[in-house]
């Protein structure tokens, strides 16, 4: 049985607190964003790569675990540097 926080329709923002400080890399987009200020808040490290570097690595067709896998390919490439998180304002 998958715990409470995994379940379906359980909201993310309260999954976010079951998490302990880690470091977390999303592809940058405007929800990206917004998860990267939250996840800052709690006081995780968060690297946010930009699309056009990723979307390199996506493989076949583009779905949630593809893109998962293309991230986690990016990530590892030393010569691409991270994107700056945006304000609201921004």
């Amino acid at each position: 049985q998958r715990p409470r926080h995994l379940a379906k329709g359980y909201p993310r923002q309260q999954s976010v607190k079951f998490q302990t400080e880690c470091n977390t890399t999303l592809e940058a987009c405007g929800g990206a964003h917004h998860w990267a200020r939250a996840l800052l808040a709690m006081g995780h490290q968060v690297k946010l790569l930009p699309a056009k570097h990723v979307k390199a690595f996506v493989l076949r067709d583009k779905t949630d675990a593809l893109d998962a896998q293309a991230i986690w390919v990016t990530v590892q490439q030393t010569h691409i540097n991270g994107v700056a998180v945006k304000s609201e304002q921004q």
